[in-house]
């Protein structure tokens, strides 16, 4: 066995939020802000069956958001910063960092303008959208979460045996016999078999092991 393989995934986080790379995501399910814009679409939509992990894709791996604590900054996947610096439903970007008033609470990220507009998620009728919402409406919004990227090295274990179900055929001309491997051990990475005839005048294989006699 040997390592080189690397498990990625995404991670809600739940405590001890810091600055680094995010998915946004919202309780609306399964919705992705795919590049910090607010017109539609704007947004990934998955069908998850853990709300705590969501596994990598490279599509997701590309909607990442650039969170700073230190200047309360917001890169978006589109590579522009994010603020808002009204109290109206807009996004403002420009091309250096821009504060936001960001907090984490509850498990729940809050990114606000410094005129009471908060990111949120609206529903928008089965075309959920995020944007900044202003003071006297974001409420009525769903609030954000966020997802940390985790890789974790795995060992790739490789084959060592490969044993057939018989190691001896004997067939009459267009008869056939289905085989079996069995690859071990039992913890092999990658189980695969590519079957292979050395003669295909006296029999050929296809890839489900069946053989076919033809001399």
């Amino acid at each position: 066995s040997s390592s080189g393989s690397v498990l990625r995934y995404f991670e809600k986080v739940t405590s001890d939020f810091t600055s680094g790379n995010y998915l946004i995501t919202s309780d609306v399910e399964g919705v992705i802000w795919k590049n910090g814009k607010s017109g539609n679409p704007n947004t990934i939509s998955l069908i998850l069956d853990d709300d705590e992990h969501i596994p990598y894709t490279s599509e997701l791996g590309s909607a990442l958001f650039t969170i700073d604590l230190s200047n309360g900054s917001v890169l978006a996947p589109n590579g522009s910063y994010i603020f808002n610096d009204l109290d109206s439903t807009t996004i403002q970007t420009c091309s250096t960092p821009a504060h936001n008033n960001i907090s984490f609470t509850s498990g729940v990220l809050d990114i606000s303008g410094g005129l009471g507009a908060h990111i949120r998620c609206n529903d928008n009728g089965g075309k959920p959208t995020f944007n900044y919402y202003k003071a006297s409406s974001y409420n009525s919004y769903k609030d954000i979460d966020v997802y940390r990227l985790v890789e974790v090295a795995q060992e790739v274990v490789h084959p060592e045996v490969i044993t057939l179900s018989d190691s001896t055929l004997t067939l009459e001309i267009d008869e056939s016999e289905t085989l079996s491997a069995t690859v071990l051990p039992v913890d092999t990475t990658n189980k695969s078999v590519v079957w292979a005839s050395d003669n295909t005048g006296v029999a050929t294989v296809d890839q489900n092991g069946r053989v076919v006699a033809h001399s």
